[in-house]
């Protein structure tokens, strides 16, 4: 069989090894149709140029036939008009050629397209392949307005190249068992698809363009599997891939650009492998998944899309990876209903809404993806969402970093959230979820804000370095706080306000240019077994009408007094441990009235339990080093008061004995040293501690470079609405 680029007949001769060439004139209708029914098999036929009116359906049935022309501008058109005739030319042999012929239906017929497609069958189409045809079909055109330009079925394996397919209902179609190859053609102005993969078919699809359609560009359906790679479809109205049934189909390396709704809709059952795609400028969405879709979507870029650069709906439940998805007027990722999947790796930054929004009963993973410099949140969640957060990196968003809302409650660990314009994590409404080993820090307006009656349980983050400060619970919020890092903050690193209620234990507090702990409002609270250090105000301030719960934890090192208690505050204070601070270890005025017992304070003279004012309350079985300025008490004071003084060596001696205590709720204290002979007496607490010249006590902890501002009010408190695709 030869299969060579055929010019005209006299090159073909020498070198063709058909039996027979014959030339075919058009100057009589349905010539064509009979040199066809002539021919016997391997004959090449060249058609003279001009235009070939056939009133039959044309059918290649003999193996090794070839069909050319030695000129572009040579045209087959059929004019017969019956529901049953199917195809212009039909092709089920074996080692059939076709080049540079133009074919085209001209009976715009819509009574016989919508008649065959109530009976199944296949329509009229220009070209159908079917058997086991291997036809090889080169620059060729095919126009059929009302049916397909080419059609592809039955177990047949043809090779379309170099062809161009236009202004068809649909450009290709391939379905059954095919397996074709498409290649180098230019599918275009289609009124549903250019090319539509259907049945089990399977094949290669590359390296054409794909263009002006209504529906989509590529449609797959069926359970195909075939592979689409390397094309360029733009300006395809509806959909540049549209997914559908069970189709199982690969694509790799194309391009969807131009107007277009979204760059792939993937649904119903369907399980699409989309890798190092390029998307840009989608009017919706660039990647739609929904219904019960899955699929692998690897490597791919999204970019320039009006809404969600990726949004998944439903029941869906992709796998993303290596996507970047950046620059859409929405947000960058969003899933809503009860969709899930996994997301990993991604980069998702630049949109101008969240980095990624999640809202219903969403339920995925998100890990080690950088949600960054979005416009809005870096992450948004809403309603009953769930699902887990890892090891991503979430910084440089110009509001929250992570927003939790409603009752989702998400599980986010060892993350990064870093760098934003507004709040770290904040969690509204009745939000709950487990967050741990997180690293929150340099956040604008606070690290953590919580509010509502939000809940949660937070354990072994690391807090630090805010200009706004690091821990804020407002409104009715409850939390655990359990084994965190909070240092460096500004303002306070950890503020408790209104009627918030939270449970600290173990924490290391250290190192702010502010106060440690503030609590006030109508706030509780328990505070236990924390490491409070090194603080430019006091250790810890309750006033208002606060009433905490406080024991078993170390205040030192304050450049104020360690602890101050104010206003119409009280709260019960007990087996604590103060030493190092710059003024009064303990201060209680106003009308504060705390019950305070079996703590332990080294002042060395300056200042040991000084109450002011109106002071109330019940402070007895201290235990306050014997020196100077040990107890101040004015005699306005209503406190009931046991003013016990002990030498140092006995209030070593409870240190020590305190030790274990501390260790048991949690404390991270290792060491606890009081060191004599210097002016003044300090307690160095943990693995490894030094006391440098002069009078000053080196911790274990570095100093954080602190930055000033203050807690957002209600009015800098961010929108709760998410715009999605």
């Amino acid at each position: 069989m030869c299969k060579h680029d055929f010019m005209h007949a006299e090159m073909m001769e020498p070198n063709c090894s058909l039996s027979h060439i014959v030339r075919v004139s058009p100057a009589v209708p349905g010539s064509l149709g009979a040199a066809l029914q002539a021919a016997e098999a391997r004959t090449c036929l060249v058609l003279e140029e001009g235009v070939f009116i056939e009133p039959n359906p044309l059918l290649v049935a003999k193996q090794g036939i070839s069909i050319s022309s030695a000129s572009k501008s040579t045209l087959v058109v059929s004019n017969f008009d019956d529901t049953n005739a199917g195809s212009l030319i039909r092709i089920v042999a074996r080692d059939v050629v076709i080049k540079n012929i133009q074919f085209e239906i001209l009976v715009d017929n819509a009574a016989s397209d919508q008649s065959n497609k109530d009976k199944g069958c296949m329509g009229q189409s220009c070209l159908a392949i079917c058997a086991d045809s291997d036809a090889e079909i080169v620059e060729c055109s095919f126009t059929a307005k009302r049916g397909y330009g080419v059609e592809i079925c039955d177990s047949s394996t043809p090779k379309i190249v170099d062809c161009d397919v236009n202004n068809c209902t649909c450009g290709i179609i391939v379905k059954d068992r095919a397996s074709p190859l498409v290649r180098g053609s230019k599918l275009h102005h289609c009124r549903d698809a250019c090319i539509k993969l259907a049945g089990v078919s399977t094949g290669v699809v590359e390296d054409n363009t794909i263009e002006n359609s209504f529906e989509a560009g590529v449609v797959a359906c069926g359970r195909s599997t075939s592979t689409v790679k390397n094309n360029i479809l733009r300006n395809t109205t509806g959909c540049g891939f549209l997914l559908l049934e069970a189709s199982r189909v690969i694509c790799l390396n194309n391009t969807v650009g131009g107007k277009h709704i979204n760059g792939l809709q993937a649904g119903e059952d369907s399980d699409i492998t989309f890798q190092s795609n390029t998307i840009e400028g989608s009017e919706g969405s660039g990647i739609v998944v929904h219904d019960s879709a899955r699929g692998f979507f690897f490597g791919n870029e999204v970019k320039g899309t009006k809404m969600a650069g990726v949004g998944v709906r439903d029941n869906a439940q992709p796998i993303m990876s290596g996507n970047i998805i950046t620059g859409g007027s929405g947000s960058g990722v969003v899933l809503v209903g009860s969709a899930g999947g996994v997301f990993t790796a991604n980069t998702v930054s630049g949109n101008k809404c969240a980095g990624v929004g999640l809202k219903g009963h969403t339920d995925a993973l998100f890990e080690g993806n950088i949600i960054k410099n979005n416009d809005g949140y870096g992450v948004w969640l809403q309603d009953d969402v769930r699902g887990t957060f890892q090891g991503n990196v979430i910084e440089g968003n110009k509001m929250a970093g992570m927003s939790v809302n409603h009752r989702a409650a998400p599980n986010v660990r060892s993350n990064t959230i870093k760098d934003g314009q507004q709040v770290g994590l904040l969690l509204q409404n009745e939000a709950d979820g487990v967050y741990c080993h997180n690293t929150i820090s340099c956040n604008l307006a606070a690290n953590v804000l919580l509010m509502g009656s939000s809940k949660c349980t937070m354990s072994e983050n690391t807090i630090m370095r805010s200009p706004g400060g690091g821990v804020l619970i407002r409104g009715q919020a409850y939390c655990k706080l359990l084994r965190n890092n909070i240092e460096g903050n500004s303002r306070a690193n950890f503020a408790v306000l209104d009627q918030a209620r939270p449970y600290a234990e173990g924490n290391i507090i250290q190192d702010g240019d502010g106060r440690g702990i503030v609590v006030t409002g109508t706030s509780r609270g328990h505070f236990k077994g924390n490491m409070i250090l090194g603080h430019g105000l006091a250790g810890m301030y309750v006033g208002g009408d606060a009433e905490p719960r406080v024991e078993m934890n170390v205040i030192c090192s304050s450049g104020a007094s360690g602890l101050v208690v104010e206003d119409n505050a009280r709260g019960r204070f007990i087996d604590n441990c103060f030493a190092g601070n710059e003024c009064a270890a303990v201060a209680v005025q106003g009308n504060a009235a705390p019950s305070m017992e079996r703590n332990t304070v080294v002042h060395g003279g300056r200042g040991g339990i000084w109450l002011g004012e109106q002071a109330n309350g019940q402070i007895e079985n201290n235990y306050v080093e014997e020196e100077q300025l040990a107890w101040r008490i004015c005699p306005t004071v209503r406190a009931k008061v046991c003013t016990k003084t002990e030498p140092l060596d006995k209030l070593v001696d409870r240190l020590d004995t305190a030790k274990g205590m501390f260790r048991q709720c949690g404390s991270q204290i290792t060491k606890m040293v009081v060191v004599e002979g210097l002016s003044d007496c300090e307690m160095m607490l943990g693995t490894s501690c030094g006391v440098s010249e002069g009078n000053s006590v080196e911790l274990c902890k570095g100093k954080a470079t602190m930055m000033e501002d203050c807690w957002p009010g209600e009015d800098q408190l961010p929108e709760t609405t998410l715009p999605i695709f």
